[in-house]
C-alpha cells in the first residue's frame, strides 16, 4: 500500500492529527515555561541592587 493511497491515508490520518496536536501542546508549555522563566530571570535581575559605577572624573 503507498503513503498516498486513500487506504492508507483513511488509517492513518486520526494518528497523524493527534500527533500534529500533541506536538504543538509540547511546543507551547515549553514556549511558556521559557517565557515565564525569561520574564521571572528580568524580574529578579532588576529588583537587585547593582554596585555604582563611579562617573567621578577625578583620580583617586
Amino acid at each position: 500500500m503507498a503513503v498516498l493511497d486513500a487506504q492508507w491515508w483513511g488509517v492513518w490520518w486520526p494518528w497523524m492529527l493527534l500527533w500534529l496536536v500533541t506536538f504543538a501542546a509540547l511546543a507551547t508549555a515549553v514556549a511558556t515555561l521559557v517565557a515565564s522563566w525569561l520574564a521571572n530571570r528580568a524580574a529578579a535581575r532588576s529588583a537587585t541592587p547593582r554596585a555604582r559605577r563611579c562617573t567621578s572624573t577625578r583620580p583617586r
